[in-house]
């Protein structure tokens, strides 16, 4: 992995997603790229146009406030530029960071226990859904990730592979093995044993060509994926959970499952999400 991308709005959650990524790049020489995105004016309708105006920023505007902004004491020993962008919808994120070639994006949010929108709201949620390079949600009192117990979620089926492997190509860049988990939700797709076997044996010899990662996999029975990841995290006491997503999942609700399940704040995990194709 050689560079982070960080989205800068210049609030206090932006700055916790990169003391995230700084705490990262430190311990394995990566590169980290701030960007900040600006609404274009020509997206603005005549009746937005003044409710918008002034929350407004012009190139120059935010140059002086990202100047401002990464004169910071921890920056200065992590190679990192920023750059400044246009945008008409803000699920363009994905497509600058692509052509920025970043390999993890990594974004701030509020705690889970207050937890509405990320720190761009549901603009933030649609990017989350829509682009291709895996995205790292923490909370706002996240500034270091224990990466010692990493969860990855998946369904495991052919769809997920080439999430997977991104995920895997994060993992082996930072050192991490992960534990696979699957979670087997009650009702009319509930799967015996032998087929979770049958499915994951399947699914790594395709992602992988062996079974050398099925030693890490385990399996949980819950009435959802969201109960079943965060009962398991509990229990084993996780640190960081990456799961494959679709367009229609929202990471926002997922965040929120902490809360609803009683878990203790220190179970509010930073979330990766990595879209499958």
């Amino acid at each position: 992995m050689k560079k982070i991308i960080v989205p800068i709005d210049f609030t206090e959650y932006s700055e916790y997603a990169l003391q995230t990524a700084v705490s990262v790049a430190e311990r394995h020489d990566i590169h980290i790229t701030l960007i900040t995105m600006i609404r274009n004016p020509a997206s603005f309708s005549e009746e937005t146009i003044t409710d918008s105006k002034d929350n407004f920023l012009s190139i120059q505007q935010a140059e002086l406030k990202m100047k401002e902004f990464v004169n910071q004491d921890y920056l200065k020993n992590v190679s990192f530029d920023y750059v400044i962008k246009h945008y008409r919808i803000f699920s363009e994120l994905g497509g600058f960071a692509e052509d920025l070639k970043g390999d993890l994006i990594i974004m701030g949010t509020l705690s889970s226990n207050s937890l509405k929108d990320f720190f761009l709201g549901s603009n933030t949620e649609k990017a989350v859904r829509t682009t291709e390079i895996p995205v790292l949600v923490v909370k706002e009192t996240e500034k270091e990730i224990d990466l010692k117990k990493t969860l990855f979620v998946s369904n495991y089926r052919s769809k997920a592979v080439v999430a997977y492997k991104k995920a895997m190509k994060i993992f082996n860049a930072l050192n991490i093995k992960p534990t696979l988990l699957f979670v087997n939700k009650f009702g009319d797709k509930f799967l015996t044993p032998e087929a979770i076997k049958e499915r994951i044996e399947e699914f790594l010899l395709k992602a992988d060509g062996n079974l050398d990662n099925l030693s890490s996999f385990k399996s949980i029975d819950s009435k959802s994926v969201g109960r079943g990841t965060h009962t398991f995290a509990a229990e084993h006491h996780i640190g960081f959970i990456a799961m494959t997503t679709q367009e229609k999942t929202s990471i926002g609700k997922f965040l929120k499952k902490s809360k609803k399940f009683n878990l203790s704040d220190k179970n509010n995990y930073p979330i990766m999400s990595v879209k499958m194709g």
